[in-house]
């Protein structure tokens, strides 16, 4: 009898391990822009949300069940990233930003004063970041 309980407690230990150590990953991304211009000058903000979530699969059925009672966990995982286009005549210039969220209260408070002195009136070929303009 305790030949055959030790057994199933091995059983069950080798199935638990794995169980508890592999993870089960979701991910979606959604993404929108605003586009400003004028005579001379485009301007396209690209705003991307990645949003993520990870369990391990003895984590996965509970979660399951409960977002099926109504219970929704977050997201245990934000980022937000953008692209910025500047089109002209002569060039189309392209910079990322990290860690930024493009939103329209953000655009207006952050993206429109921020980048304009931070990026657009520079000399060519000075570094910014990983861009060199």
């Amino acid at each position: 009898m305790l030949k055959k309980i030790l057994t199933v407690l091995i059983v069950l230990t080798a199935v638990a391990v794995p169980l508890a150590s592999l993870k089960v990953y979701a991910v979606s991304s959604a993404s929108g822009g605003d586009l400003f211009w004028n005579a001379k000058e485009a301007y396209l903000f690209v705003g991307i949300t990645t949003r993520g979530c990870s369990v391990s699969y003895l984590q996965f059925l509970p979660k399951v069940l409960m977002e099926f009672l109504g219970h929704v966990s977050l997201p245990d995982d934000t980022r937000n990233s953008g692209v910025v286009l500047r089109i002209t005549s002569e060039i189309v210039q392209r910079f990322e930003v990290e860690d930024m969220a493009f939103g329209p209260f953000q655009l207006f408070q952050n993206v429109s004063a921020h980048l304009k002195t931070r990026f657009f009136d520079r000399a060519p070929g000075q570094k910014i970041g990983t861009y060199i303009s």
